[in-house]
């Protein structure tokens, strides 16, 4: 990783050699003979042979070099333009594979396969061709991948490209994340975070009203298993303790004669395990005939790997959001993760959750051109009465 690093350092300072140092970029300077598919406004798209090749001139901070194309044979055609062209690569902002957009798609450019096709965009304008050979194509996308990796540019993959190909005609679109000073400061907070969690205060975890009326206790109808494995309804206190293991403290559902000090073998969740909470009734066991006359924006359900339980708040909806503040703040505390709120579906058949994403997965999302919430931390956790529909799996993991 320090070679990488020191590598790319060298090629932001205008070290060419970085930049050359890939076997497909070698090949590509050489020069590789392409088709480009070119807009007639007389006869639609029509194909021309040209030879393209990357080119480093400039020996400047940043500079990334071009693609330079020029027809093999000029048009016999008088009214014919020279496609002859060149392409600045820091200022390409897309790359795909296959047959995507208008041009590769027209009836002037069929009779070729999607995998020898490309495309390539760079604001407004837009180069695409393919070659005969569909390696000659990875080698064009490994070429730019290795020169915008050397400037810290990265391609992240686009679904919206992706989308417009087919199991026959697979199509694999990328966008160029360009490196800013932002994202030089979230990989300093990332490289940071790798080296352990932080150590956190139990005094910050308390310091906010929410968290301190929950380590109070506050009373709920549980709905877990009994011993034949059926649905039931009992009423808990759902109570948090800050020092009682693990470094954000825990949740405990119990006996509410028993909240001021929760025995060992009453329900549990760590909230550094906290994958996720549903809001209203998600969960199988909040649709079953135990849960009948519980209100849906009074019910929530806790997720992690080392408990989940289902609740309907006896004070109905403002308890529930007492519960969703308490654990933002204990979640904020963290220094390490973040507490972001999806949501799924409209009106009336919309849910809500709020998943726990860890801070370091969030920056990287970031740096590869995702949003906050994409690719989220989803409950890594069996299918069963208390985990939301659409998850997989086996047994109850919670307490009763």
């Amino acid at each position: 990783a320090r070679i990488h690093d020191y590598q790319r350092e060298l090629a932001m300072n205008g070290d060419s050699r970085q930049l050359l140092a890939h076997k497909s970029v070698v090949h590509l300077q050489k020069g590789v003979d392409v088709v480009l598919y070119v807009l007639d406004t007389v006869k639609g798209v029509v194909q021309r042979e040209a030879t393209i090749q990357y080119v480093l001139e400039g020996k400047g901070k940043g500079d990334q070099g071009k693609l330079v194309w020029a027809e093999k044979h000029k048009a016999q055609d008088k009214f014919s333009k020279d496609i002859s062209g060149e392409m600045e690569l820091n200022e390409v902002d897309g790359i795909s594979m296959g047959k995507s957009g208008i041009i590769l798609k027209a009836p002037g450019a069929g009779g070729v396969k999607s995998s020898q096709c490309f495309s390539i965009t760079a604001g407004q304008k837009a180069l695409a061709g393919h070659f005969s050979d569909p390696e000659q194509c990875t080698g064009l996308f490994e070429a730019i991948q290795h020169v915008l990796g050397c400037g810290k540019d990265r391609l992240s993959q686009d679904k919206k490209v992706a989308s417009n190909g087919s199991v026959k005609h697979p199509v694999v679109g990328f966008r160029v994340v360009r490196w800013t000073p932002e994202m030089e400061e979230m990989e300093k907070k990332r490289k940071a975070l790798e080296k352990g969690p932080p150590a956190v205060d139990p005094k910050d975890l308390l310091d906010c009203k929410e968290v301190k009326l929950l380590t109070k206790g506050l009373a709920v109808m549980a709905y877990t298993l009994d011993e034949m494995q059926m649905p039931k309804a009992q009423k808990m206190a759902l109570v948090y303790k800050a020092k009682k293991a693990g470094r954000l403290g825990t949740l405990f559902w119990c006996d509410p004669r028993k909240k001021r000090k929760p025995p060992k073998d009453c329900g549990r969740l760590e909230v550094e395990d906290l994958a996720s909470i549903s809001l209203g009734k998600q969960t199988r066991i909040l649709q079953t005939a135990a849960a009948t006359m519980a209100e849906a924006e009074a019910c929530l359900s806790l997720i992690g790997p080392s408990g989940q339980i289902s609740l309907e708040m006896e004070e109905g909806e403002m308890e529930v959001e007492t519960v969703i503040k308490a654990i933002q703040h204990i979640i904020k505390s963290s220094k390490d993760k973040t507490f972001i709120e999806e949501t799924d579906g409209h009106g009336k058949f919309q849910k809500v959750s709020y998943n726990v994403h860890k801070l370091s997965d969030v920056y990287s999302r970031k740096m590869n051109g995702g949003e906050d919430g994409e690719g989220g931390n989803k409950p890594a956790v069996d299918v069963n009465w208390q985990v939301p529909l659409g998850f997989e799996g086996g047994a109850y993991a919670g307490g009763g």
